[in-house]
């Protein structure tokens, strides 16, 4: 029996679907072993490495070179920067597959080539090993950080440094 366009379309668009769920689901249960074994075990890397690929290698790299920092505010609030290889801050949401990167726009949204960029993987291992430095921050400040993020508050990007 052949499958109409119809039909391979949505199998195509549902697994595209099914995806970042798998990754979501992936990322927990790896969570869920640190906090059993106080480390990453061997699978649970080579499963990360299975879905993400070469993002998955170049966010250890910038998880390793502590490039990780949580602007914590009052009430619990918070983002995540990392810093890039180039040196360019990225400021990310916790949990949020979302990154202003270039990858991110070309390889994730564009292409769809990747289920993240580096940036975004590495914010979330981050968390997971609980990696990267606390710097508290007033809401004030962190809305300066979120503005000068969407280049909305060129002034706030003394806060970043």
């Amino acid at each position: 029996m052949c499958e109409s366009q119809h039909d391979i379309s949505l199998k195509q668009h549902s697994g595209r679907r099914l995806l970042p769920t798998v990754a979501h689901n992936l990322l927990r249960e790896v969570e869920q072993i640190f906090h059993q074994h106080g480390d990453l075990t061997d699978d649970a890397l080579l499963a990360l490495h299975s879905l993400f690929g070469s993002p998955f290698e170049k966010a250890l790299e910038l998880l390793e070179k502590n490039c990780i920092a949580y602007f914590r505010a009052p009430g619990g609030r918070y983002v995540i920067q990392v810093i890039g290889s180039s040196g360019v801050p990225y400021t990310l949401f916790p949990r949020v597959n979302y990154c202003p990167c270039h990858a991110y726009r070309f390889q994730v949204v564009g292409s769809q080539t990747f289920l993240t960029c580096k940036h975004v993987l590495a914010a979330r291992l981050a968390e997971i090993v609980d990696k990267g430095r606390d710097i508290s921050v007033t809401n004030v400040e962190l809305s300066r950080i979120l503005c000068a993020a969407g280049n909305l508050d060129k002034t706030a990007s003394s806060l970043l440094n």
